[in-house]
């Protein structure tokens, strides 16, 4: 049960994503946000798109009411940190909030706020009814943390919204 809980939620970003979120490796495929606002704040390291934001790469998108994506320093040749724009440096944190949306091949999320942290390198999806779905496989809880390094999942509950996980037996190996 746990393998099939980690496939259902450990693929909300996909592999082929993962670059973008300010990891090491290369971009592999362009992103596209839209929205009806962008708001960058250089000093704060900040760029908040808001009002129907969509971002999309590849065959994964995400949607929200608004995005704050959160840039590190960037060293400069002067060994001394300067505020970096938008694109020159690291991604350090994103957080996607009200009437969030993410939607892979693998895979659907419905959540009110998810946070991606690349310290931790993990995506929270927090708030009342959140929900992952992955064919007629489900988990509902409070919070879903998805640990990108490894295969881990940790799913919450709370008074009001206990977790649920909802497993249909494969038909792959049943005969006729």
């Amino acid at each position: 049960m746990l393998a099939a809980a980690v496939s259902i939620a450990g693929t909300a970003l996909p592999e082929s994503a993962r670059g973008a979120a300010g990891d090491d490796s290369p971009p592999q495929q362009q992103i596209t946000v839209t929205a009806d606002r962008l708001v960058s704040d250089r000093t704060a390291r900040t760029a908040t798109f808001s009002g129907r934001v969509k971002v999309v790469r590849g065959d994964s998108t995400i949607e929200a009411d608004r995005l704050t994506v959160y840039y590190g320093e960037k060293a400069s040749t002067s060994k001394k940190k300067t505020a970096a724009l938008p694109g020159q440096s690291a991604v350090e944190r994103i957080i996607a909030e009200g009437n969030v949306q993410i939607r892979s091949a693998e895979l659907s999320a419905r959540t009110p706020k998810a946070i991606y942290s690349r310290a931790a390198q993990t995506i929270e999806l927090l708030g009342a009814g959140t929900r992952v779905i992955s064919g007629s496989n489900s988990i509902t809880g409070s919070k879903i943390v998805l640990h990108l390094e490894g295969e881990q999942l940790t799913v919450l509950g709370s008074d009001e919204n206990r977790v649920k996980a909802v497993f249909e037996p494969s038909t792959k190996n049943k005969s006729p």
